[in-house]
């Protein structure tokens, strides 16, 4: 009997350290920790991103390698709900000898895979690259002058091509400029562009608006003084500008990633200067017209640190965000569902497990009830790893 109390008493403290019964708007919401598990053959790889795949797959990306003393390659994991490795496509660590530091990828509607970052030393240039779906890069184009240029984000375009937007700090007048490069099917340039504003200025986000031209979403500062706010362009298929917008208020906003809606786009990223704490997760809804619908601030009186935005089946978002300050409930990472308007449906106080630390890479939703989150783990005894959590909800 003894015994079987001091389970009873052990399951229910596991449930407390994994679970919470109120987000603030609805008492009946509470979730648990259904498992959390490493990847099979992730301890050599560092992740930057999950998404949904084909079927009820998801993929990760990030880069990897075989040992400390040997460089990083970019790598996409193609994994199931249970964390079990399905495929694993790996591409070149170099190309024509310089090293590719990947930044961010989009999945072609022809399967390939869209790569963007930077390549080479010690002055990068932005990298372009299309690959196929064993990791054989089918074109590169790499682009620069005498600085350092960076590509954040890739998207196809209507005519099975690609963009990609970054920053570039040669040939300008100020300290880095927005950069946009469209190319063609086969990966060769059509043309670029660079957009100047005040002291630097980076793109970090891109999608498509709503007649085969672009809208932009970065990060700007006037002066060197000054506070950086969320910059968004709208561009049309020639890369000419049609409107500007700056999201935020007087503190510091910073642009992370951006999501297309079927009447515009979703912002998200860092703000100073809206919710509780001192940064908190950004998210704004800007029309095709460029009318700004609304702009909220997500999050507890610590700080949250965004790191990822994924879109759910009922029109709403999930958003990630790392912890740090003065901690809610000790929690290490924000988790937090909304709907279309940005309304809190759910939200979630994450929690290390005893001999552990871990780093918050993104969620995804399975269905309503239960979703994947992908962490960065260090296991404090010299070694890391990437893990997969899986968390059910109840009262949503």
């Amino acid at each position: 009997m003894i015994k079987l109390i001091l389970a009873l008493i052990l399951l229910l403290a596991v449930f407390a350290l994994f679970s919470c019964d109120d987000n603030g708007t609805d008492p009946e919401f509470a979730w648990e920790v259904v498992w959390n598990r490493p990847l099979a053959d992730s301890t050599g790889t560092y992740f930057i991103s999950i998404h949904a795949g084909s079927g009820d797959d998801f993929l990760a990306f990030g880069q990897a390698r075989s040992s400390e003393a040997d460089p990083w390659y970019p790598i996409t994991m193609e994994i199931d709900t249970a964390a079990n490795m399905t495929d694993t496509i790996e591409m070149p660590e170099n190309i024509d000898g310089n090293h590719i530091y990947p930044r961010n990828i989009a999945f072609a509607s022809d399967n390939s895979i869209l790569l963007t970052g930077a390549v080479g030393a010690p002055d990068r240039q932005l990298l372009a690259l299309r690959a196929g779906v064993t990791g054989n890069i089918i074109s590169d184009t790499s682009l620069g002058g005498t600085n350092n240029e960076y590509g954040n984000s890739i998207v196809e375009t209507s005519d099975n091509g690609f963009a990609v937007v970054g920053w570039s700090a040669s040939d300008i007048a100020t300290s880095a400029a927005i950069y946009l490069c469209r190319f063609n099917q086969a990966g060769e340039l059509l043309w670029q562009e660079k957009y100047i504003k005040g002291f630097s200025a980076q793109g970090e986000a891109l999608t498509l608006n709503d007649n085969d031209g672009f809208i932009l979403g970065g990060t700007a500062v006037d002066d060197f003084a000054g506070n950086d706010y969320i910059y968004l362009l709208n561009v049309d298929a020639d890369g000419d500008t049609i409107w500007t917008r700056q999201l935020g208020g007087s503190g510091n906003d910073l642009c992370e990633d951006m999501i297309r809606v079927a009447d515009g786009v979703v912002v998200a990223g860092w703000t100073g200067s809206l919710g509780a704490g001192e940064y908190d997760i950004y998210l704004g809804k800007v029309a095709f017209n460029g009318n700004v619908l609304w702009e909220k601030g997500l999050g507890s009186t610590a700080n949250e640190a965004f790191k990822s935005i994924s879109e759910t089946s009922g029109g709403g978002f999930i958003l990630t965000a790392g912890e740090s300050g003065t901690l809610v409930n000790n929690a290490k990472a924000y988790i937090v569902k909304v709907d279309s308007s940005g309304d809190i449906v759910w939200e979630i106080y994450l929690q290390d497990e005893p001999g552990e630390e871990y780093e918050i890479v993104g969620a995804v939703e399975l269905d309503i009830e239960n979703i994947l989150i992908l962490t960065q783990t260090d296991n404090l005894d010299g070694t890391w790893s990437s893990n997969l959590m899986k968390i059910k909800l109840s009262g949503v």
